[in-house]
């Protein structure tokens, strides 16, 4: 390689001279090394997800090769000359994606945007899903796995009966426990703002903080402080609790674990799954089958799905378009979409047992069957 790299700089500077002297032009034609992007997967996703760069003439050395997402530069895990793996970084944006070899002038611009979804409520937002099918993704894995959420890159399951909290890889199905048993004692809710996970303990009316990096506890508000909480959500400030016994929805700010009234008792009978979309929370009531949203600034409470329609609305999560709705008592999940309180049968009835939690990564749904111990993926 060093001998071929240094007779074309022999041979470029021999014409200079031999052009130089005689007053001609001239030129030498350059075997093109720019690459090009044929394409890329996924088309979006939440910070922190894996994309796939497929083209020519990369470099095979992860750091001889930029990729930036519309400004922002991201980590190249591995590469080939046609291939770049790379992660979205914290700071993209919805843009393009261009990438850059040596360094130099030469790079590649996609003619199409990535975009970056939000995480919000523990769920992955802003695509409208698409989905035909279900997937028995881990089956009589868990022993009650109740609180379900995700970060797009992982999904966690909250265990009831064991206690345990675990995390589980879209990308591989490798499953990884975060939270032994002992720490919980029925933790039933759990959702995520990507950073740390939080879970509602029913078994003694606590919220704790769990670090994802590690699986670090910390106690956000003590026991005998909610009754029965089985629902929870964030927007990354505030969390969000259903408190099914006193028929209340509270909020929690993250940095100091004050407590907010926001929807007193009286409204709901028996609110059990909640989520979130950055302005509203929407609302299963399991006893009446109502869905409902509730105005984030204000409390004010205006009903979705009137009673009828669900009998026992429980799990409930969002794509920012449609709530999807599982209910426990006929095994089936509905779409409704938010607009206009529409509902559509998503998967009959008797397909679950008893699907309790559901949460999306943007692409696909996430649901547990508490009594059967397993999780799915509907795609």
């Amino acid at each position: 390689m060093f001998k071929l790299v240094k007779e074309v700089g022999t041979f470029v500077c021999f014409l200079f001279l031999f052009t130089g002297c005689s007053g001609g032009s001239g030129s030498v034609p350059l075997i093109s090394t720019t690459p090009t992007i044929t394409g890329f997967a996924l088309t979006h996703g939440p910070i922190g997800s894996t994309v796939t760069i497929t083209g020519t003439n990369f470099s095979a050395t992860p750091s001889d090769n930029t990729v930036v997402f519309n400004g922002a530069a991201a980590v190249v895990t591995s590469s080939t000359s046609t291939q770049i793996i790379v992660t979205v970084p914290s700071s993209a944006t919805t843009g393009p994606i261009t990438v850059t070899v040596g360094g130099g002038a030469l790079s590649a611009t996609t003619t199409t945007n990535f975009t970056v979804l939000p995480l919000i409520g523990g769920s992955v937002q802003g695509n409208n899903l698409l989905l035909s099918g279900v997937t028995l993704l881990l089956p009589d894995y868990f022993t009650t796995p109740t609180g379900i959420t995700t970060d797009g890159i992982n999904f966690y399951v909250a265990d009831s009966s064991s206690g345990i909290i675990t995390m589980v890889s879209i990308a591989n199905g490798v499953i990884t426990p975060l939270v032994g048993p002992g720490t919980f004692t029925t933790p039933t809710g759990i959702t995520t703002d990507g950073t740390n996970l939080y879970v509602a303990d029913s078994g003694n009316g606590s919220i704790s903080k769990v670090l994802i990096a590690n699986g670090t506890v910390t106690p956000l508000v003590s026991a005998g402080t909610f009754t029965n909480s089985i629902g929870i959500t964030t927007d990354g400030t505030n969390i969000y609790v259903a408190s099914t016994k006193a028929g209340v929805i509270s909020k929690v700010l993250i940095a100091s674990g004050v407590i907010t009234s926001l929807v007193s008792a009286g409204t709901f009978t028996t609110p059990t799954g909640i989520t979130a979309d950055g302005t509203n929370l929407y609302v299963t009531d399991s006893a009446t089958g109502v869905i409902s949203k509730v105005l984030i600034a204000s409390g004010a409470v205006t009903p979705l799905v009137s009673a009828g329609t669900f009998t026992t609305p429980t799990g409930i999560t969002t794509d920012g378009t449609n709530l999807y709705v599982t209910d426990v008592s006929t095994g089936s999940i509905s779409t409704v979409l938010i607009v206009n309180g529409t509902v559509t049968s998503l998967v009959s009835a008797g397909v679950f047992f008893t699907p309790t939690g559901i949460t999306t990564d943007g692409t696909f749904l996430y649901v547990s069957d508490s009594v059967i111990g397993t999780t799915c993926r509907i795609q």
